[in-house]
């Protein structure tokens, strides 16, 4: 499925290769920062050092130092629906993970 945000498709690795992390030996490393206003900043580094156990070897998050493309992570500490929103891959700059906050 093409997404028509980041122009990625489903099923095409080859394609669209500016849109992955960059690579430390063989291991894709996405940089990040953690926006102290995002509330639970301690549950935030939990979620990454999970996924970092999970993917090691293969994808990491890595504390952004001089990378200029890297993950925001930006969300809002009053919503506790679990859902965010971003690009997918790496799309030049700043990328930056909301929080989506569903009113009832």
């Amino acid at each position: 499925m093409w997404n028509r945000n980041s122009g990625l498709t489903q099923g095409q690795p080859s394609h669209n290769l500016q849109y992955r992390w960059l690579k430390s030996g063989s291991v894709y490393q996405i940089p990040y920062i953690i926006d102290p206003a995002s509330g639970d900043v301690a549950n935030i580094n939990t979620a990454v050092n999970t996924y970092n156990a999970i993917f090691s070897g293969i994808i990491q998050w890595v504390p952004q130092s001089t990378e200029t493309d890297y993950v925001d992570f930006n969300l809002d500490p009053l919503d506790t629906s679990g859902l965010g929103n971003s690009h997918i891959g790496r799309v030049g700059g700043i990328l930056i993970l909301l929080s989506i906050l569903i009113l009832p």
